[in-house]
């Protein structure tokens, strides 16, 4: 009688679900029929299949699962109650059913080789944390052994000790690196961090390939598909910190040694998975927190985001749940060559880049040629050594190092970490002269006259900022669509120029206008020092603007005192000049005043102040 109690419920079960489970072959199983489906009653009574670690293991959320690949799933409808009756099944599945068998797997550029065969093709191998769980939450144990030499094989490889999030800061010619970059670094047994593994999660597809426009259209509108990948830590900093001279910043994580675990192990669930990938919420960052739900049930960071998951936003609210325990800081390649060069006088400098570039023969003076050494790899990353000319020189360069009295180099000075600044979304409540209250509020990130903790000096990107005043009624002050701020030092070095670039409808002459505003020119900038010289045109309506801007600013900590001054020529001989001061003050943590004096030459003057809170 229990018996047949057992199938009916069993049959009602299988039915409404489609038939899956009727489908299925029970003699396949290491366990009998009976005592299968007296595990899934269990499993309905405990409802196992709708706790968090669960959902998350499926990569969950909004009713169904992120990942697309169908080979992530056993069960066709792929929601939570048949993938774990499914998934449960192929848990018992008998491994002799893989004897023999292989399936082939693109291993082109792989660091490691899996032989993806016999029992590595069992559940229990593909998905190790599955069936941790699956044990776990039924009381279950193994009732066979399996060789999981591909698991095994793996990490032993990457010897997995504890784990690391790395940012590696705002790069503003790709649109997808706009607002920094978030990956994990598997910290390993052996003595470098450069041989241990990253974890990246990015949109597959080259950007040197693909238009800017599309590029950025797409990665707006989920046109990508985002993958998991594992790379060489060292191939990362090479990436990130030489060709594209950004500074990085690790950060350690409290995970214990079972939370590292559960991570690698999901890992490898992941590792051939893919999901849509779109550049404000499912991100690098948002990805990467997946990995960290995962390793931790309890750290819940996803829902912690509203509209969009920023990489330096999740670092800081990584830092709000105490799950940072240290920070490294690692200077891109040009700051590396300017730190080192802050010594020596411009003679100096010019006999080390000489040396470089193979110009004259290297001398033994140490804090030269270890200044020439890091030149000629900044300048063959810039293709202009080539190869064999880089290895004579640098050849040359090491022999007479060695041969050298050892000098004390300048210590790098570690840049505030982003930790330290504040939130990426703003609102702003300000009254001015005219009697106008002003509501603004910015999705994101950062403008050049707010203080610069955490961020380059002279870095500004701003998303959808709009403002409205309110005289009697509310009305559009300004929606500026993107603007961007890339006022880099010009130096021996870095000959990049500065630029500006602003789409946003807000303040023609007189008026209130769409237009477009791109400025270009030069910039010295210090720790506490900026000067800009910018011309350009501003498109709109009635034609096109010749536009000059003078900025400076004085910064100290969390404190700034800004001045522009723009000279705008337009059609008609009509001038705009305009004088701006501005101040920004600190006064807590996310929290802000700021003052603003304008004078209009052509009409009037105004002075505002106000408050910005961020979050």
């Amino acid at each position: 009688m229990k018996k047949f109690l057992f199938l009916l419920c069993f049959c009602i079960f299988a039915k409404a679900q489609d038939n899956e489970l009727l489908n299925l072959d029970f003699s396949k199983l290491s366990i009998s029929k009976d005592e299968f489906l007296e595990i899934i009653q269990q499993a309905n009574q405990k409802q196992v299949f709708n706790t968090i670690e669960w959902k998350n293991l499926l990569h969950f959320t909004n009713n169904k699962s992120e990942i697309i690949n169908k080979e992530f799933f056993y069960s066709n409808q792929r929601n939570l109650k048949s993938e774990f009756e499914l998934n449960l099944y192929m848990y018992f599945l008998k491994k002799e059913i893989y004897l023999g068998k292989k399936e082939e797997l693109n291993q082109k550029d792989s660091a490691i080789t899996f032989s993806n065969d016999n029992d590595n093709l069992h559940f229990i191998c593909k998905f190790p944390l599955r069936a941790k769980y699956i044990e776990k939450s039924l009381k279950l144990t193994k009732n066979q052994d399996l060789n999981c030499s591909d698991l095994n094989n793996f990490l032993e490889y990457i010897s997995p000790k504890s784990i690391s999030i790395v940012f590696p800061a705002a790069y503003l010619n790709s649109p997808a690196s706009m607002f920094g970059h978030t990956f994990l670094l598997i910290n390993s047994n052996y003595n470098s961090r450069l041989l241990s593994y990253a974890i990246n999660y990015a949109a597959d597809v080259d950007e040197k390939d693909e238009n800017g426009l599309m590029f950025a259209f797409k990665g707006l509108f989920g046109g990508y598909i985002g993958k998991y990948s594992l790379k060489p830590y060292y191939d990362m900093l090479k990436t990130y910190k030489d060709s594209e001279n950004r500074d990085l910043y690790e950060y350690d994580l409290k995970l214990n040694e079972e939370e590292v675990n559960r991570l690698i192990l999901h890992l490898w669930e992941i590792k051939d998975s893919s999901s849509v990938y779109l550049f404000f919420d499912k991100n690098c960052s948002y990805n990467i927190l997946w990995l960290l739900e995962n390793a931790n049930p309890d750290i819940k960071l996803r829902n912690k985001f509203i509209y969009s998951v920023i990489p330096s936003n999740t670092i800081q609210k990584i830092n709000d749940i105490n799950l940072i325990s240290d920070y490294h800081y690692r200077a891109s390649k040009l700051n590396t060559i300017l730190n080192q060069a802050k010594d020596l006088s411009f003679d100096e400098i010019n006999l080390a880049k000489n040396i470089a570039l193979g110009k004259i023969e290297p001398n033994y003076d140490y804090s030269i040629l270890a200044l020439a050494n890091e030149l000629s790899q900044y300048y063959a990353s810039k293709n202009e050594l080539s190869v064999d000319e880089y290895k004579k020189i640098t050849h040359k360069i090491s022999s007479n190092l060695s041969q050298s009295k050892i000098a004390k180099l300048p210590l790098k000075t570690p840049k505030e970490s982003i930790i330290k600044a504040n939130y990426p979304s703003k609102i702003s409540f300000a009254y001015d002269t005219k009697k106008k209250a002003l509501l603004s509020i910015r999705p994101a990130l950062h403008d050049i006259y707010e203080d610069d903790l955490g961020f380059d000096k002279g870095i500004g990107i701003e998303f959808l900022s709009t403002a409205i005043n309110y005289d009697k009624k509310p009305k559009l002050d300004e929606l500026i669509l993107l603007r961007l701020a890339s006022l880099s030092d010009f130096n021996y070095i870095n000959h990049k120029p500065s630029f500006l670039f602003k789409l946003a409808y807000d303040d023609v002459l007189d008026d209130k206008l769409a237009n477009m505003e791109l400025l270009g020119g030069i910039s010295f900038v210090n720790e506490y020092f900026l000067l800009s010289f910018l011309s350009g045109f501003r498109a709109y309506k009635d034609g096109l603007s010749f536009n000059n801007q003078i900025i400076t600013s004085l910064s100290y900590k969390a404190n700034k005192l800004s001045l522009s001054y723009h000279k705008n020529f337009y059609k008609h001989g009509l001038l705009e000049d305009i004088l701006s001061i501005k101040t920004h003050f600190k006064i807590y943590k996310n929290t802000a005043i700021f003052a603003e004096f304008q004078k209009y030459f052509h009409k009037n003057e105004t002075f505002k102040i106000g408050i910005n809170y961020y979050f």
